[in-house]
């Protein structure tokens, strides 16, 4: 929608891919009665932070983009937990993984990997 995010949190795990600082304002728990004086100090970047905002979205998130977004991230833990990127990328080129109509055949998988991956399944 173009607006600016407003994360309040002291311990999050954001997705890896957006330069989220640029975008979007954190507020850590302990100063949630502040938010309407630390949005004012953020006024003057609003209009561009709300740009940058929409355009993230459009890039990892959109209905078009958001299942290539998942599986670079299934990726880069699957990798990151095995040591090595080269060995997931070995099975199969990262390129041929994300192209659209072999991301429709392994979305429904993912989620469970991660599960299995993050030890919660």
């Amino acid at each position: 929608a173009g607006c600016v995010p407003v994360v309040i949190a002291d311990d999050i795990v954001l997705p890896p891919g957006p330069d989220w600082e640029s975008f979007a304002i954190f507020v850590p728990e302990a100063e949630v009665s502040r938010i309407p004086e630390i949005l004012s100090e953020h006024e003057a970047g609003a209009e561009q932070r709300g740009l940058l905002a929409r355009e993230t979205w459009n890039r990892f998130f959109s209905p078009q983009n958001s299942a290539r977004t998942l599986c670079q991230s299934y990726l880069e833990i699957r990798a990151g937990l095995a040591g090595r990127r080269s060995e997931v990328e070995g099975k199969i080129r990262r390129d041929e993984w994300l192209l659209p109509e072999n991301i429709r055949g392994r979305a429904g998988c993912l989620k469970a990997r991660l599960k299995r991956l993050a030890g919660r399944g």
